[in-house]
């Protein structure tokens, strides 16, 4: 099962750490990127006095200098590198660079791409139109099987069939293909992406979403 990491940019306010919650992002671990101003340390107290509460597996902090690009690009390429050896099976990165400073935001940006992770930052309530904060996702189009996919209409018009995210028989996706060649060929080329996988026999089995197909899905 991937396993999902959490870069919160620690900040004045502890509260933009929390919207996720609610979210439908996973959350299994998170790094804490602060440095050691004393206020900032307060802050980043509460948001673990808070996600205590939860069933995560760990919540570390990781230093950074929030004033030098090279360092925070470097901080998040080592831990994605780190988490990818704890978790041969799959890793993927949520940055939440709501309380960075300019230069984090563009390191933790430049190496979201790096690395296919989700950026996501919290609209305030004054700045939001529904007058609630809000949770702004931020995919960064890296995978390199969505932009293939793009270009193969055929193919990607088969893997749209999932988008409601049902297990899917081979008759509910043969739709207006003309053979069972064709879609033999769509769902080989689906799951040897690592997009679809299928459960039970030949006759009788049905195909569903990977979790990367989930990912490129949410893309698309």
């Amino acid at each position: 099962m991937v396993y999902h990491v959490h870069l919160i940019s620690v900040g004045k306010k502890a509260e933009t750490a929390f919207n996720v919650i609610n979210s439908e992002i996973r959350m299994n671990k998170i790094y804490l990127l602060n440095n050691d101003n004393e206020e900032y340390v307060a802050v980043e107290n509460e948001i673990r006095e808070v996600y205590s509460k939860f069933p995560l597996d760990r919540i570390l902090t990781a230093k950074i200098n929030p004033f030098d690009y090279d360092n925070v690009f470097k901080t998040v390429l080592d831990l994605f590198a780190l988490e990818s050896e704890y978790h041969p099976e799959g890793v993927i990165f949520h940055i939440n660079f709501t309380m960075g400073t300019r230069i984090a935001v563009a390191a933790m940006s430049s190496a979201a791409y790096s690395i296919n992770a989700d950026l996501y930052y919290i609209q305030e309530a004054c700045y939001s139109p529904t007058g609630k904060d809000e949770l702004i996702l931020i995919p960064i189009e890296n995978i390199e099987e969505l932009s293939e996919l793009k270009s193969r209409k055929h193919v990607l018009k088969t893997f749209m069939k999932f988008s409601d995210r049902e297990p899917k028989t081979s008759s509910d996706l043969m739709g207006e293909l003309k053979s069972a060649g064709s879609l033999s060929y769509h769902t080989t080329y689906l799951s040897k992406a690592g997009l679809i996988k299928r459960f039970g026999g030949v006759k009788n089995g049905s195909w569903v979403l990977t979790e990367k197909g989930e990912q490129v899905m949410k893309r698309l």
